[in-house]
């Protein structure tokens, strides 16, 4: 079984196409390069996708990689606000607006129904 793709993955990727560059991106995130570079080999075998074309000033993102500079976007913003809303959560923010989505706030989860078992 091969590598699966992480959320650090796509913010590696996110960098490394904002900064045109693998070493400056490793700069910003305190990463190893060959950490990197390594991610984002895998990265690029799991999806079978070139994403980056690597120059000697850089790279340049091809356009499946600026298709997966969108997704990434969309992704990673939306895992932000997730973060954020649990994190005001924690805090006590709006604790007592909360209600359990459930028709019957005692009944616990029950994985085996939901998949129809």
């Amino acid at each position: 079984m091969g590598s699966m793709m992480e959320v650090n993955d796509l913010r590696n990727f996110q960098r490394i196409a904002a900064t045109c560059s693998m070493s400056q991106a490793t700069r910003t995130m305190e990463y190893a390069q060959s950490n990197l570079t390594e991610r984002i080999k895998l990265l690029k075998q799991e999806l079978s996708v070139l994403f980056f074309l690597r120059t000697n000033r850089g790279v340049v993102l091809l356009s499946k990689g600026e298709k997966l500079l969108k997704y990434a976007t969309v992704i990673l913003a939306q895992i932000n606000e997730i973060e954020t809303y649990y994190k005001k959560m924690m805090l006590g923010h709006n604790a007592k607006n909360h209600i359990s989505a459930s028709r019957n706030p005692n009944k616990r989860w029950d994985q085996k129904q939901c998949l129809g078992e």
